[in-house]
């Protein structure tokens, strides 16, 4: 193995450990606080060592199947979207929390992340109506 492919290995594995370790407790951090300090708290996580985009959205879709395998939970789409802030924040990325409500259905919402305007690891939903940035 090559030493940039063991580089991106330690990173694929930092990122999934990272993940990890904020999934678990995640819900318990969200019904401790308001959702907008929660965020906060999440930003103050970042830190100067970065990780590239493409090895952190390979490293968080590996943690994903592990959680689900592990049967973490809950498993929605905003418990994904707060960790997957977090870990992108401390891989040393500016991502965007969002949240919106379906144009067709206001009982259908969604939470999701964007890094510089695009879905990170999710299908960009057209009749999505924005509701909520950080």
């Amino acid at each position: 193995m090559k030493l940039g492919a063991l580089s991106r290995a330690g990173s694929r594995l930092r990122v999934m450990a990272s993940y990890l370790e904020l999934r678990a407790n995640m819900s318990q951090r969200y019904a401790r606080s308001a959702l907008d300090d929660l965020l906060s708290v999440l930003d103050r996580g970042s830190t100067a060592s970065t990780a590239e985009v493409d090895e952190v959205a390979v490293g968080v879709r590996r943690a994903e199947r592990i959680a689900r395998v592990l049967g973490m939970r809950p498993d929605t789409c905003l418990f994904r979207a707060l960790t997957r802030y977090a870990a992108l924040r401390r891989a040393g990325h500016r991502p965007r929390f969002v949240m919106g409500i379906d144009e067709n259905d206001p009982d259908v919402g969604h939470a999701w992340i964007e890094l510089e305007g695009v879905p990170f690891l999710e299908p960009r939903l057209p009749t999505l109506r924005r509701t909520f940035e950080h």
